[in-house]
Parts: C-alpha cells; sequence; structure tokens
C-alpha cells in the first residue's frame, strides 16, 4: 500500500506559491489552512462538544458570493470559544485572504481529505511546517530539523509525571516529541502519571500553529493551554522543570535572536531545572567564545550545573538561515562532579544523528560515559576549559580537510539517519510496533 502522507502534505501545500505571488505570507497561508482544517475535522474529534461544528460546516455549503463575509465574522466569534486550547487557535484571528475565490479554493483543497486520511493529519502538518519554515522567503521560523528534535529527546529520555517544558515552543515540536516519548514502554503505558507540557512563544502565529500541532498529536486538556503567548520570553514565569528542551536561535519569533535575549533565556533555563533536572538547549557558536556578560554565563553554567556534552550542529541544518550552532546538555548538579566536558562534532559528520546518539550513551545524565576513539568525540577537563577562559566552541577538525559531499548524497544519509531514528523510537520501544506484536497486552 501507498504510503499517503507525502501525498497529502503536498496536495495541501501546492496551492501555498500562488497565494504568496497574490500577497498571502507562507504562515498566513498555513494559518489560513489550519483554521480551515479544523473546522473541517472538529465534528470527529474529542472536543467537538466545545467547538460550532454546525456553525462551521455552513461555511462549506453556501453559495461562494456569502462565503467571504461569513468566514470574516466566524474568525471574529471563534476566538470567544469557552475553550481556551481551541480558543487560543483563533487568538485575534482575521484573515488575510483577499476575496471568496481564495477562500473557495481552500476550503475545496480542506474538503478533499477523506476519512482515510484523518490518521496521517498529524504527520501532514508537521511536514506543511517544515515546508512554511524552510522556505526562503518564509519570514518566519517555525520547527527545528525532525531528526535534531528526536535526538535531543532520545538523549534526555523524559519519563512519564515529569514537567517537560520549552520556553521558545516555535511549533512545539519538542513537547510534542517529548510526551510521544513518554509513551514506548509496557511500564509507561500502564502509568497514570500525569506528565506536564509547557512552553512559552512570544510570537503570536507561532503560538497558534503551535496549539493546533498539539491538537492533531492528542495533546489536548480543556483547562490547561500546552503552549501560552507571552510577548517578552520569560523563563522566569514558569514553574521549576524536570526536562528542558529549546532551541534559542529564534527567541523573537522571526529572525535570529541577538546574544543578549538568549544569554538571558538560557540564564533563567538553568536557574529553573529542578534538583536534577535536565536540558538540552540549542545556542549560537557565538555565545560559546564571546566575553562579557558570555562568558560569566558560561562561567556560571559549568559552576553550577554539570555541562556534560556540547554537539556541533552542521551550519546548514536550520536553512534558509546558516547559522553556526550548537547543542549544550546539562543538569542541575553540584560543581565538584562537572570535571570534564564532552564535545561531539557534527558539523562534519554529514548529519548522522545517530552516531552521535550511540556516542552519547544510555544515561542521559551521562555520568559514565566510557572513554571513545571516535574522532569526533573529545573531552576536556574543567582545568582546561578554565586555562582557555570557559570558551565551548571548541573545534578540533580542520574545515578544509573536509571535502563537501554531493548533495544527492547528503540528502539519501539524512533520510536514511531519520529512518534509523524513527526506528530506534519506535521499533526498540513501542510495543505498538509490529515488530513488538508479542509484548502486546489486551
Amino acid at each position: 500500500m501507498i504510503n499517503p502522507l507525502p501525498a497529502l502534505a503536498h496536495r495541501l501545500w501546492t496551492p501555498a506559491p500562488a497565494f504568496y505571488a497574490a500577497g498571502i505570507a507562507y504562515p498566513d497561508y498555513l494559518l489560513e489552512l489550519t483554521w480551515l482544517l479544523l473546522g473541517r475535522i472538529a465534528h470527529e474529534q474529542i472536543y467537538a462538544e466545545a467547538f460550532p461544528c454546525a456553525v462551521w460546516e455552513k461555511l462549506w455549503e453556501m453559495p461562494e458570493a456569502a462565503r467571504f463575509d461569513y468566514y470574516v465574522q466566524l474568525l471574529k466569534d471563534s476566538q470567544n470559544l469557552s475553550d481556551p486550547h481551541l480558543a487560543g487557535i483563533f487568538q485575534q484571528a482575521h484573515t488575510q485572504l483577499k476575496n471568496a475565490a481564495q477562500l473557495t479554493q481552500l476550503i475545496e483543497i480542506v474538503c478533499s481529505i477523506n476519512i482515510e486520511e484523518y490518521e496521517y493529519l498529524a504527520e501532514s502538518y508537521e511536514q506543511l511546517l517544515v515546508l512554511a519554515s524552510s522556505n526562503a522567503h518564509s519570514q518566519y521560523y517555525l520547527t527545528p530539523p525532525t531528526a535534531l528534535v528526536d535526538s535531543l529527546v532520545i538523549a534526555l529520555q523524559p519519563q512519564a509525571g515529569e514537567s517537560i517544558q520549552d520556553p521558545v515552543a516555535a511549533s512545539a515540536s519538542f513537547l510534542i516529541a517529548a510526551e510521544q516519548y513518554t509513551h514506548l514502554s509496557d511500564e509507561e503505558l500502564e502509568s497514570t502519571a500525569e506528565t506536564q507540557l509547557l512552553g512559552k512563544e512570544s510570537d503570536l502565529v507561532r503560538v497558534r500553529l503551535a496549539l493546533m500541532n498539539c491538537l492533531l498529536h492528542d495533546i489536548y486538556h480543556h483547562e490547561q493551554l500546552p503552549v501560552l503567548w507571552e510577548q517578552t520570553p520569560n523563563t522566569q514565569t514558569l514553574p521549576p522543570a524536570d526536562v528542558i528542551l529549546s532551541n534559542l536561535l529564534f527567541c523573537n519569533g522571526s529572525k535570529p535572536a541577538d546574544n543578549n535575549l538568549i544569554l538571558k533565556v538560557l540564564q533563567a533555563i538553568y536557574h529553573n531545572l529542578t534538583p536534577q533536572g535536565r536540558a538540552a538547549v540549542i545556542v549560537p557558536d557565538s555565545l560559546l567564545s564571546a566575553s562579557g556578560n558570555a562568558r560569566q554565563i558560561r562561567y556560571t553554567l559549568l559552576e553550577s550545573c554539570h555541562l556534560h556534552t556540547v554537539l556541533r550542529l552542521p551550519e546548514n541544518l536550520f536553512y534558509p538561515y546558516i547559522l553556526p550552532a550548537q547543542v549544550l546538555f546539562f543538569h542541575r548538579a553540584h560543581p565538584e562532579k562537572n570535571t570534564q566536558v564532552w564535545f561531539y562534532d557534527l558539523r562534519h559528520q554529514r548529519q548522522n544523528f545517530m552516531k552521535f546518539i550511540s556516542a552519547y550513551g544510555d544515561d542521559p545524565y551521562a555520568l559514565q560515559r566510557a572513554t571513545s576513539e571516535d574522532p569526533y568525540w573529545k573531552s576536556l577537563s574543567r582545568e582546561q576549559l578554565a586555562a582557555q577562559g570557559d570558551n565551548l566552541d571548541y573545534a578540533w577538525i580542520e574545515e578544509a580537510a573536509e571535502e563537501n559531499p554531493p548533495l544527492w548524497d547528503m540528502l539519501e544519509e539524512t533520510i536514511s539517519a531519520l529512518e534509523d531514528l524513527k526506528s530506534l523510537l519506535y521499533a526498540d520501544f513501542d510495543p505498538r510496533h509490529p515488530d513488538n506484536k508479542t509484548n502486546n497486552k489486551t
């Protein structure tokens, strides 16, 4: 059977370039699609009683000439829904469409989704977020690469019942992946412990898209929003967290953030961890070698936490931006435990995340990491770091010695690595995976 997932995502995205040419930005196109998609599928979902399904269904049936004004009023009314999650998707909603013909075109696309395709909507929506994010004209960065998200989640191993946060939630990809990971074993599936997911986001467009992304992934609670809109990034307003995963490169919602804002959020993150709380945070290279406040915060991080791993990322990972970035892995611990920091260079590994996961090991705290002969894996003592001014931008592989691989080779290796990660997530741990049917419990 042919997987309908790529076809569905392609069908939903096909009109986007034409809408962009007509003055509808890619994130705005995705927002309009989001609102119509929610109106279309609501009657099949657990939140149907809180959503005015019948009112929205009239939109599909009425003449084109009357549709546009009706849609404008629908968006206005939907902002006042009693359910905070649903109302959050419509916060300050107003259409960017120009006429009824554009609205009709989107309605026809949304109405072409059949019941059999509903199970693919969540993954298709993730693909739409990637498409809207990676387009050179997008003006918004919405989601980190899936392989990167899955790798950081696998490394930190979030557990059912823990408090999981992202102070720069974007499309909520870290929260969703972490929540899915907590359901991967028999024991956790039987657990009654409630995982607490909470994200903050300063950009309203990304908040709406994040809430829809959560809804499609069955993260829904009629009293508590998984992602809150806070116009100024402020982690200090969040409760203590057991696990924090975040991409700080785009704290301001669209363009890459300046170092001062990133430093402020990073500082709040390590203060916000519970005892033995753990974090994986993406920051720019410049933050790891800059002087002044950056150096002081690095010193504080090294002294107050166990910063055990620094992952050097490929520069083209956040297309269309070329951003040299790295991931800091740390947890709250006594300073004497922070005797060694391991560095892994993925920048010259052609995005082989699977090798990094293997090198990282099974311990999310990296307390018993063995010495490795992998040339992309080095360590420095706390004394060595202090001698070089706590510089964490450590590079020992010469870029000139590396040849740029053919583009298609890179794409094939990236796809292969992503498939390996999915296999690791689902085949090894998930009792619902076909390979583990004998472990299923009735």
